[in-house]
């Protein structure tokens, strides 16, 4: 799975003001060709469960303007659109030479990877 990529995908979607919560933000990227791409590939609810991981990476380190609440049943994700750093880390993500030396300071600087290291090495690579 291309963490980058759905890194992207999430923010994206969540810049779009009509997306207000989690499961908005699940039903408007559901169509999106990377989705489509990785639901033949994987199973619904591994994809959503890493959408929500980074949804929720994003809202704690205030990339995306939201809030979680926790009920007995699911969490409720509240989104409110990007911070000024989400929109940083979008643009990043969005151009090209941008991205290519991002990716490169991303493997050079991690072994892995991962959903929750995406957020910590935007971070670095932007200070």
């Amino acid at each position: 799975m291309d963490y980058f990529n759905l890194y992207k995908v999430v923010l994206e979607a969540c810049d779009n003001p009509s997306v207000t919560d989690g499961q908005e933000l699940i039903d408007i990227i559901s169509t999106h060709p990377y989705i489509l791409e990785l639901r033949e590939k994987y199973e619904d609810d591994l994809i959503i469960s890493k959408i929500i991981q980074i949804l929720e990476n994003c809202i704690d380190d205030n990339v995306i303007k939201g809030d979680c609440f926790i009920n007995m049943d699911n969490n409720f994700h509240r989104i409110s659109g990007l911070t000024t750093s989400g929109h940083l880390y979008l643009k990043t993500l969005s151009n090209n030479s941008s991205f290519s030396k991002f990716k490169n300071f991303a493997k050079n600087t991690s072994s892995k990877i991962t959903v929750d290291s995406l957020g910590y090495l935007l971070r670095n690579y932007l200070q």
